[in-house]
């Protein structure tokens, strides 16, 4: 799972931080992130962007764009990078800010 990678999780929290979107993992992901971005599974969330690493489950309102780093193509996953997740994030987020 690659919410347990520490490079991909810093570099799933400088992608939502460009894009201003709520980052949200599993427990797994606190040692990197810190206890902001897991979120109890009850939790009431509805922001215009979210970033989901790994395989964290949320109850999401209608209206908001995910992003998930590390998820399994399927017919709910609109996009997904090239190649390895840890290269594709980091090349993205690299071109990010860069403008």
């Amino acid at each position: 799972d690659v919410a347990g990678d520490p490079k991909i999780v810093a570099d799933a929290k400088r992608l939502a931080a460009l894009l201003g979107a709520q980052l949200v993992g599993s427990s797994a992901v606190v040692r990197v992130v810190g206890p902001g971005a897991v979120l109890d599974r009850t939790a009431a969330l509805a922001p215009s962007l979210c970033v989901l690493i790994g395989n964290a489950q949320l109850d999401l309102a209608g209206a908001t764009s995910v992003i998930r780093i590390g998820a399994q193509p399927n017919k709910f996953v609109d996009g997904a990078l090239p190649g390895a997740v840890e290269k594709g994030l980091a090349e993205l987020v690299r071109r990010l800010e860069r403008g």
